[in-house]
């Protein structure tokens, strides 16, 4: 059993791994295998997407990775992390997250993806698009709210300390 306590943080990011790989898979399908290649401009903002994501991810895992079995859903006052990203932000995983969040957004107003819902009688292009704006806007929130109360769980326990390390970086 102790084997599995210590690698246990793996099995909370394989989610995360698994839904990077889904979302690097489908913006690059769509980028460079159904996108009109003589189109630069849509070849160029999925690729701007593309990178946007990969990028966002990325740091997610390495964040993910650094916290170990420090990373709860929920807010908890476990000891909080000053060192790798969290040297310089508070929150990188709620930071990269919703990068690679504005990343998919950036690809669904680039492209015309109506091939993934012209079966459907309710596809309307600028619906799709307000619904992707408004969901990145939801989620950006949800996480601004997440952050605050684990901030709030953290200055209750470790008052000075936490709030020291508030001034030295990066929301």
């Amino acid at each position: 059993m102790k084997k599995f306590k210590d690698w246990h943080w793996i099995v909370k990011i394989s989610g995360p791994i698994f839904y990077s790989l889904f979302a690097v898979s489908f913006i690059a399908y769509f980028v460079f295998f159904r996108g009109d290649s003589r189109d630069l401009i849509s070849l160029t903002w999925g690729c701007i997407s593309l990178g946007i994501v990969i990028f966002g991810y990325t740091l997610m895992l390495i964040a993910r990775f650094q916290l170990k079995d420090k990373f709860f859903i929920r807010a908890k006052d476990a000891e909080y992390i000053t060192t790798g990203l969290y040297k310089r932000f508070r929150h990188p995983i709620y930071i990269s997250s919703t990068f690679s969040g504005l990343g998919i957004l950036i690809f669904f107003l680039a492209f015309n993806i109506e091939e993934l819902f012209k079966n459907m009688d309710i596809y309307n292009e600028w619906m799709l698009k307000t619904v992707a704006i408004a969901f990145l806007v939801g989620y950006t929130l949800l996480q601004y709210t997440r952050a605050e109360k684990e901030e709030k769980v953290l200055r209750r326990k470790y008052k000075t300390s936490y709030k020291e390390y508030a001034k030295r970086t990066i929301f």
